[in-house]
């Protein structure tokens, strides 16, 4: 079974697709409707504004923008971390997924995705378990 660090506390926790331990993904939960009511209110704001009025650090806010949960406006700074491109929300522009989504489907129709093996390789295994009998 696979465990990993919270990004957020530190503490183990097992994968949950959250991307953090339950501790921590209900507390962003949280942070994230109260974002959400402030901006029921003033959907303008800006994101200095939501941190200063909410109390809701400006990466927490950032990372709503970045999962999909909320959108920013072009001018609210939010780029595609690809081409430099204005994004309203996720983490890259629809013409880099699209340019993206091509290269792995050319990558994977070429053969290429043998990680690196190539034919007559021997393999052997480095696990030093002992062995169930």
């Amino acid at each position: 079974m696979a465990i990993n660090n919270c990004p957020i506390c530190g503490s183990l926790y097992v994968p949950n697709g959250r991307g953090m331990c339950s501790h921590c993904a209900e507390a962003e939960d949280q942070r994230f409707e109260i974002v959400k009511r402030y901006l029921e209110d003033r959907p303008d704001a800006k994101l200095e504004e939501i941190a200063a009025d909410t109390g809701i650090d400006q990466a927490a806010v950032l990372r709503f923008i970045r999962s999909g949960r909320l959108v920013a406006r072009p001018q609210d700074g939010l780029t595609c971390e690809r081409c430099g491109q204005p994004i309203e929300t996720g983490v890259v522009c629809a013409r880099c997924a699209k340019e993206m989504t091509m290269e792995i489907r050319s990558f994977v129709g070429s053969g290429n995705h043998s990680l690196g093996a190539k034919r007559g390789v021997r393999m052997h295994v480095l696990d030093q378990r002992p062995r169930r009998r």
